[in-house]
């Protein structure tokens, strides 16, 4: 058996979940030659896949995409220990198939039983309301008209931008992965900058509705457009955030225990989504951060400077009184890395800190000067240990 035929018989059986665990190991070894990369990105996909998978006319550079995502994905789960079954190959490879390369950029399936149903941990991915979805982030500055007529501008892969004309009802999401933030122009004219491993899930209009609500998880900052007859409502898991005109930003993301609400402009209504009178709710100035306190459903407020919560959409990371366990989560979620701390001694200890764009090794060289540990980097893993 030749090293093509074995590694063709190692990715079949990849792909079919039936590897042994020398097997496993084997195929995840050859994908790191370069001469098997070449090879699996020159194959066709189809020849491997059980025939109710296959797809067919995948153009040139739509296909590289999709052999890049397969390798990216697949050396980040050897990292991780954890066997990946082949479907979730599939679905990764099959979102890049949704764009059509050259003249218009909407594809449709070429049937229903193809719709995807997940979505890419690499890339900014537009859930539409019919079901279909897109990848944002790797398109540049164009106009794209949906089958339903939706018209929708992508500007530099990085923000997207609704048509404040349009009449189409229904709900859209989008989701953005660890190490990457995102813009989404909404039809009212507000403006909201998604921070990595955050979503927002949004109508495509508001006409038919006398509030502009919307639902968040993680962190997003938020510019209003000024619309006194519909106010504009932010839901997160617990905690609603109503506006009228104004900049703030809220941080939910779910490890945290409280939600904050840092505001910057205007004012804004803190209040419990089951405070149905508004009996506890409380109302910010600019200048305030409100913190929602999960546990006994208590909102608190207090002066700070809240130019240091949005120092993240210009990718500067600014903490105050911050612990060590929870920072390394932040870190993951801003340099989409895995963490392993094995030196728990130092996760309770607090510190501040500012980085600006300064790379992971940098970041972390600074922090085991500080707390005295050893630390290795091995592709998109970090490892700390006491010395």
């Amino acid at each position: 058996m030749n090293k093509n035929t074995r590694f063709t018989y190692l990715l079949e059986k990849y792909l079919n979940n039936s590897c042994s665990r020398e097997e496993f190991d084997e195929f995840f070894e050859l994908l790191k030659n370069p001469l098997y990369t070449n090879y699996l990105k020159e194959s066709s996909l189809s020849d491997h896949l059980p025939e109710e998978e296959r797809i067919n006319d995948i153009a040139k550079e739509t296909s590289d995409i999709v052999f890049q995502n397969i390798l990216k994905r697949a050396h980040q789960k050897k990292v991780s220990g954890q066997r990946w079954k082949p479907r979730k190959i599939l679905s990764a490879a099959a979102i890049f198939i949704g764009l059509l390369i050259g003249g218009s950029l909407w594809n449709q399936w070429r049937n229903e039983k193809n719709t995807i149903n997940s979505f890419s941990d690499d890339h900014v991915v537009l859930e539409q309301h019919d079901g279909k979805q897109l990848i944002l982030d790797t398109l540049k500055s164009t106009k794209i008209v949906s089958a339903a007529g939706d018209t929708i501008r992508i500007t530099q892969g990085n923000l997207i931008r609704y048509d404040k004309n349009s009449k189409i009802s229904g709900n859209n999401t989008i989701r953005v992965p660890y190490g990457k933030t995102f813009q989404v122009a909404l039809s009212d004219g507000s403006i909201v900058h998604l921070n990595s491993g955050s979503s927002l899930s949004y109508p495509i209009n508001f006409s038919e509705s006398r509030e502009r609500k919307v639902e968040l998880e993680g962190e997003a900052f938020f510019d209003i457009a000024h619309d006194v007859q519909k106010p504009f409502i932010v839901k997160t898991n617990e905690l609603n955030v109503q506006v009228l005109g104004t900049k703030f930003d809220i941080n939910a993301y779910q490890e945290n225990k409280d939600i904050a609400v840092a505001l910057l402009e205007g004012a804004v209504k803190l209040y419990d989504q089951q405070d149905n009178n508004d009996k506890y709710a409380k109302v910010l100035s600019p200048g305030f951060v409100g913190n929602y306190n999960r546990a006994n459903k208590t909102i608190q407020r207090e002066e700070a400077n809240v130019e240091n919560f949005v120092a993240w959409r210009f990718d500067n990371l600014i903490y105050r009184n911050v612990k060590v366990k929870d920072l390394l989560t932040k870190l993951e979620r801003h340099f989409n890395i895995r963490i392993d701390n094995e030196y728990k001694a130092i996760e309770s200890k607090t510190l501040n800190a500012n980085f600006g764009e300064e790379p992971i090794d940098e970041v972390m060289k600074y922090l085991s000067e500080i707390y005295g540990f050893k630390y290795t980097i091995t592709n998109k893993e970090v490892t700390i240990k006491e010395k």
